[in-house]
């Protein structure tokens, strides 16, 4: 059975650091494991250029392991009966808690497979993300970067 390709779970370096903040992010992109396992994009990544940084593409299993880093800026809360996303200050609550308004907070591994990389990017930036949100800005930098 093929994987259903949404909700895309890659995003551009920049938009990962909006996301999940600079600690979470770089605490993963400068480790060694990422750099002997991705040379070039740990290259493009310490690029002068701002856009070869900025427009980098994370690979899915790296989104994955940023998000499960402790130190992300943002918690992401859900309304299951909108299947909207909302992003908040990170705090110390338990995934599963309920704010007063009903929305529930997922753990960000789960909120990144269920709603994307662009929902969570809609709920950072506001005022609310949603499921298999779709950044087209990304088909034109994989036509442009032949990927």
């Amino acid at each position: 059975m093929q994987r259903d390709p949404y909700p895309i779970l890659t995003t551009t370096y920049g938009t990962v650091l909006n996301i999940f903040g600079s600690v979470a992010v770089q605490s993963i992109l400068e480790s060694s494991s990422f750099v002997q396992q991705y040379p070039e994009l740990a290259l493009r990544i310490q690029s002068d250029d701002i856009r070869i940084k900025y427009d980098t593409m994370m690979p899915e299993n790296v989104m994955l392991a940023i998000a499960e880093h402790a130190e992300c800026s943002y918690d992401f809360w859900e309304n299951p009966s909108e299947e909207s996303l909302r992003a908040q200050p990170a705090s110390t609550l338990a995934h599963g808690s309920r704010n007063a308004q009903g929305w529930i907070k997922l753990n960000r591994r789960v909120a990144l497979t269920e709603y994307g990389a662009f929902g969570l990017f809609q709920a950072v930036d506001g005022p609310q993300g949603y499921k298999r949100e779709h950044d087209y800005r990304l088909d034109w930098l994989g036509e442009r970067l032949n990927l």
